[in-house]
């Protein structure tokens, strides 16, 4: 029973076989979701901010949305340590 990716790597191939790999893997996968998620979402918001009419035209860019998500939404949710505080919002 291994409980990580690495371990289940080095049981099926051994040592020989860079288990640093699948770290790398996982963290470029992370990575990259993240900076589409962001690009969709500042989209997304950047829109809807100009469709409402209240927001100042130089809060309604792209980038300015993209910034306000990451760092007052995003980052807390990712610097939480104990993820059980969110489960009321999974269906699962």
């Amino acid at each position: 029973g291994s409980r990580t990716f690495r371990d289940l790597w080095i049981s099926a191939f051994g040592h020989g076989c860079s288990p640093w790999a699948v770290d790398l893997a996982i963290f470029i996968q992370t990575c990259l979701g993240s900076i589409i998620y962001l690009g969709l979402m500042g989209d997304t918001f950047s829109s809807l901010m100009t469709l409402t009419g209240v927001f100042p035209s130089f809060l309604c860019h792209r980038s300015v949305a993209i910034i306000a998500l990451s760092t007052f939404v995003l980052w807390p949710l990712a610097m939480i340590r104990d993820l059980s505080s969110l489960g009321f919002t999974s269906i699962l």
